[in-house]
């Protein structure tokens, strides 16, 4: 099977390669730093900005599938200024898709933490007072994603 990793050099993207290039995939990464990834057999690094559209429909071209990690970085300056990162991007991963005509995406995401209140009331105090900021404001236009 051949997958494209959207945000293969964060956290879940480097994880989600590891594990598919283990199960035998063929894996493109798509990155906007290609020498954050190290080179391995199945694994294609392609380095571009989601913007590009025609760079990113080449690399999805032939994809059985689009597995998407965006994902904010945690830092000063996303708690302090709120980000519109999925609503931003994921019009231009699913035009390149269509342009390639590939059907299936995954979108692992944290999007919708926090908006149902059980999902808040499990967690600890700290890690509640976190959720509720930091991640209300790296995804506060969802309700119009």
């Amino acid at each position: 099977m051949k997958i494209v990793v959207i945000g293969a050099s964060g956290g879940t993207g480097r994880r989600v390669v590891s594990n598919a290039l283990d199960l035998g995939h063929n894996v493109v990464a798509y990155v906007r730093q290609p020498d954050a990834l190290q080179p391995k057999s199945g694994l294609d690094i392609v380095g571009g900005q989601l913007h590009e559209i025609t760079k990113l429909q080449k690399a999805i071209e032939g994809a059985d599938a689009v597995l998407c990690c965006l994902g904010p970085k945690v830092s000063l300056k996303g708690f302090l200024f709120p980000q519109s990162l999925m609503q931003t991007n994921i019009p231009y991963i699913i035009q390149a898709m269509k342009q390639a005509k590939v059907e299936r995406l995954v979108l692992l995401s944290a999007y919708g933490i926090g908006i149902h209140q059980n999902t808040i009331r499990k967690n600890p105090e700290l890690h509640n007072h976190f959720l509720k900021h930091s991640t209300t404001k790296a995804y506060r236009p969802r309700k119009r994603s």
